[in-house]
This record gives structure tokens, C-alpha cells and sequence, in this order.
């Protein structure tokens, strides 16, 4: 079952399955959130986790970063073991169903690799979409540059040129993001 659902188009928020907003002490753990939920059952290495989002951080001081951050989402969230998971060989895995998020909505009514796009579906996602993509994030933050990536890559054909065309979506300023990202090393 969904409990959360996570809008990343419009500033990034997080609902409850009550539509009430959580909110998160920093940006960080919410960055964090968008990008596990955005591969949701996918085990991530913490070494990459923490590197990608406290790069700048050492070792030490970034997995501590990380630690303190899956904290922050357990408590926040009240995340269960099966729900934000240890998994094996040190990685990160957020549950399957756990959450919904709207970029993932427009990815699926809009892939025309296995059926017939539902364009009513994509129409009305792309009619509640109210602010340009990760709005209020810092995307000089290596975390705000994996979830932009993320997204860039997952939202193709016409329906990225409209969200270009209505200026939800900044491939160009997400590009610059990405590749000053790549270019630090982290």
C-alpha cells in the first residue's frame, strides 16, 4: 500500500496518504527520499549514496551524513526495517509501493516502449504539474543533480518538450547541473 507520495514537480513535498505535508529538518534527507523512491527495490551501496550527497564531506564525516540521514527518514516517516532496508553488502533499498511519485506517474502514462501511451493519463499529470522540476532545491547540491538526472532520463519524447515548452522542465540548466556534477569527481 502507498503511504507517501512524493511531488517533485513544484518544489519537492511529501504526502502522506492523508495529504497532510511531512517535513524534514533539512533538504538532504528529502533529496535522499525523492531518489530511493524514484527506484524503489533497487539496493543503492551506501558508499555511493553518501559520496554522492556529502561529497564534499570525507569518508567518514559523509557516511555519518548518510547514517544521520536515514535516521531522519525513519523517524520522520515512521519507517519500518521492511520498509527503508538494510540490504546486503552495505546498501540502501526504500520498499516497492511504499510511495508514488508524480515523475514516475508521467513516466509510466507516457512509455510507449511495451503499449500504447495513455495520453488522457499524461494529459491530466501534466495539467496538476505546478512549478518547475526539484522548484526551491539548491541544484548546486550533488543530491538535487541525481534526482534532476534521474528524471531527465526518465521523462522522454513530446511530453518532455512540453514540459520544456510550459518551462516545468530545464533540460539545459539540468544538463549544466549534471555534468558540473560529473566534473567534481564525487
Amino acid at each position: 500500500m502507498t503511504r507517501y507520495r512524493i511531488q517533485t514537480f513544484g518544489g519537492l513535498q511529501v504526502l502522506d496518504d492523508q495529504g497532510h505535508t511531512m517535513v524534514f529538518p533539512a533538504r538532504k534527507p528529502a533529496a535522499l527520499l525523492a531518489y530511493l523512491a524514484l527506484h524503489p527495490g533497487r539496493a543503492h551501496p551506501r558508499a555511493r549514496l553518501a559520496s554522492m550527497l556529502w561529497g564534499s564531506s570525507g569518508e567518514a564525516a559523509a557516511r555519518a551524513s548518510l547514517r544521520q540521514a536515514l535516521l531522519v527518514l525513519r523517524r520522520t516517516l515512521a519507517l519500518t526495517v521492511d520498509e527503508l532496508i538494510a540490504g546486503p553488502g552495505e546498501t540502501i533499498v526504500l520498499a516497492p509501493g511504499l510511495t508514488s511519485v508524480d515523475a514516475l506517474d508521467l513516466e509510466a502514462a507516457t512509455d510507449d516502449r511495451e503499449a500504447e501511451p495513455d495520453l488522457e493519463q499524461a494529459e491530466r499529470l501534466l495539467e496538476a504539474i505546478d512549478g518547475q522540476f526539484l522548484e526551491g532545491l539548491d541544484t548546486r547540491e550533488p543530491g538535487a543533480a541525481l534526482v534532476s538526472g534521474t528524471v531527465r532520463q526518465t521523462i522522454r519524447g513530446p511530453f518532455a518538450e512540453r514540459l520544456v515548452s510550459r518551462g516545468v522542465l530545464q533540460l539545459d540548466k539540468m544538463a549544466e547541473t549534471i555534468e558540473a556534477f560529473a566534473l567534481s569527481g564525487t
